[in-house]
């Protein structure tokens, strides 16, 4: 500790030099940060998911509909616990920049299935009793203004019209990977509303099993129910679902990472280099410590501490600058990414990265100043 002052007046001694290296490794730690966060909002579906869930849909595609009537057929099956069904709904709000994901759904059983959501009881009785009523997550609430009573009008693309939704219930995560920027409706009000013969139709089942450590028998079981059937079906379990919409961006994660770390790499490479550049001046310096007592091994720890401490305050600012851009990237965009969480992980593994940085740029001059005699050195200024 009584060299930390020495330590940080030769790290700060040309003041614009190590304003600008510790600004480098700033931005490089803010990029990693940002971009890896990126990456989990990406997949927060995926780790959102649970085991004991289980989701059935057409074998052909997700866009192509199952009969209702699979789902007392599903119901009856061993290990299944509760089935429930839902249909994406899409339609526009206001304008088409209001984007956010409106599922129809049977409330009663759906929400049983999802403890990670909370919805207050009255308000839950509310939405049941109104066929027209609808829950709406927190944060979509806080976006537009949504209160309980209020009406959202939506037009309709899949299922064209003029739809009306009464705010009956907000719910909030449980969980923070939940999602709470989508809106849930009653199945039956969309499918009454349609002509006879599209009526009937579901989207998916939603399968909740009694042990998860049987949904690859219980999958199986269902998918072979219904094998010679008109609409065959695709049973996975939530996770493997999820993980499907996340391919259907292509390998979004290691674009990103690729990218990232061609950008990384270039800054701290800059930066690891203006430190030595830094150190390998002060040979004189090293000569006179040396004459005056201080031992090659302390001198050189002294020249890598310098190193590790200029990337530490990069490092420091580097994740304060990243946690700021991840909140404001949820408050900005909460539709697009409901969950942009910076993670400790994430944080973890920026800071092994700034150490590394530090060491790899601090090691050889520290190791030449340790091992250079004062003849040397002084030989090398003359």
């Amino acid at each position: 500790m009584k060299y930390l002052r020495l330590i940080a007046r030769n790290a700060a001694r040309n003041k614009r030099r190590a304003v600008l290296t510790v600004l480098s490794i700033a931005v490089a730690i803010a990029t990693i940060c940002v971009l890896q966060t990126i990456v989990v909002a990406f997949n927060q579906g995926v780790e959102f998911s649970d085991d004991a869930r289980l989701v059935t849909r057409n074998a052909t595609s997700l866009i192509f509909p199952l009969p209702y009537s699979y789902r007392s057929r599903l119901a009856a099956m061993p290990g299944v616990r509760s089935v429930s069904i839902g249909n994406w709904f899409s339609g526009v709000y206001q304008d088409k920049k209001n984007f956010f994901a409106k599922f129809a759904v049977e409330i009663d059983t759906y929400f049983g299935m999802y403890p990670e959501f909370y919805v207050p009881p009255d308000e839950f009785a509310a939405v049941l009793a109104d066929r027209q009523g609808c829950i709406i997550g927190r944060k979509l609430a806080q976006k537009y203004g949504f209160k309980i009573g209020d009406t959202i009008p939506v037009m309709g693309d899949i299922f064209p019209g003029d739809w009306e939704f009464n705010v009956r219930a907000i719910y909030e995560g449980r969980k923070p990977s939940a999602d709470e920027t989508a809106m849930f409706f009653h199945w039956k009000y969309l499918d009454e509303s349609q002509p006879k013969q599209s009526q009937g139709q579901v989207g998916w089942y939603l399968v909740q099993i009694e042990d998860p450590d049987q949904a690859g028998r219980v999958a199986k079981m269902v998918d072979a129910e219904f094998e010679n059937s008109a609409e065959q079906t695709l049973t996975e379990t939530e996770r493997a679902f999820n993980l499907g919409f996340v391919k259907m961006m292509g390998n979004i994660e290691k674009l990103v990472r690729a990218i990232g770390s061609a950008v990384v790499f270039a800054i701290l490479l800059v930066a690891a280099n203006t430190i030595a550049m830094a150190a390998r001046e002060r040979t004189t310096e090293v000569a006179i410590l040396k004459t005056i007592g201080f031992q090659g091994p302390l001198i050189g720890s002294l020249v890598l501490a310098e190193a590790l401490l200029l990337t530490m305050v990069g490092w420091g600012i580097g994740t304060g600058v990243s946690w700021l851009l991840c909140e404001g990237v949820e408050r900005a965009f909460p539709t697009f990414f409901p969950v942009f969480p910076l993670k400790s992980a994430t944080v973890a593994a920026s800071l092994v990265v700034a150490l590394a940085t530090g060491a790899f740029a601090g090691l050889l001059p520290a190791l030449r100043a340790a091992r250079t005699t004062i003849v040397a050195a002084l030989r090398q200024v003359a």
